[in-house]
């Protein structure tokens, strides 16, 4: 190889190698351009929130349901009263309100019954009646009587004394079958009743009654 075509090729290869160089230098120029630019600050949109979001976020507690109701029942009682022992059957209607917690409810009763020595009585009540719902099935109850007390007296067949009565009473109510009908229940109650006008003890009459009844 001569001489002049060596240099030749060495020329090329140097113009060549400056091309790049150039360049790259031009790119790294452009790119410190860039850095040195100031990035833009970001964009944050507001968040809309809704007045009620609190609101809707808020558990509430749940509300007891109320709803009339109507009891219907039949019971058997024992009454000790003047020196004597009295049994009767006693029917019995009440009517008022619950809720899955309590009740509040109006009872009318009459006592229809007689004496050890068979001498008959009627005891006729009303009065308030407040239930509190212990169990699914269990329910506990007071309340106060108002009534009129009537009977025979020993010394004349059919001449009926009648007396006031105030008293009060503790029950116990337990669902026996549940339908869409209604409700069968057995009811255990403890009264006492003071017979107003009384000159001793002996006109106080207390005992237990068992009844069987249907809940509307």
């Amino acid at each position: 190889m001569s001489g002049a075509r060596l240099l030749a090729i060495l020329a090329v290869a140097a113009s060549l190698l400056c091309g790049v160089d150039a360049r790259a230098q031009d790119n790294s120029a452009l790119s410190q351009d860039v850095d040195d630019e100031p990035m833009p600050p970001p964009i944050v949109q507001p968040i809309a929130v809704a007045p009620n979001v609190v609101a809707c976020c808020v558990v509430q507690p749940e509300r007891p349901h109320g709803r009339a109701f109507v009891k219907l029942s039949v019971g058997a009682l024992y009454r000790r009263a003047f020196g004597d022992d009295l049994l009767a059957a006693r029917p019995e209607i009440e009517l008022g309100g619950e809720t899955s917690r309590y009740a509040i409810g109006g009872r009318i009763s009459a006592a229809l019954g007689a004496t050890r020595y068979g001498l008959p009585y009627q005891h006729v009540e009303l009065g308030p009646h407040f239930m509190w719902r212990v169990s699914p099935r269990v329910q506990l109850g007071v309340g106060l009587d108002f009534g009129v007390f009537m009977f025979e007296r020993v010394t004349e067949p059919g001449d009926v004394v009648w007396t006031l009565s105030l008293g009060g009473m503790v029950d116990a109510t337990i669902d026996l079958a549940r339908t869409r009908a209604g409700t069968l229940f057995l009811a255990g109650r403890v009264g006492v009743d003071y017979l107003l006008g009384a000159v001793d003890a002996g006109y106080v009459s207390f005992g237990p009654e068992l009844a069987l009844g249907w809940h509307l």
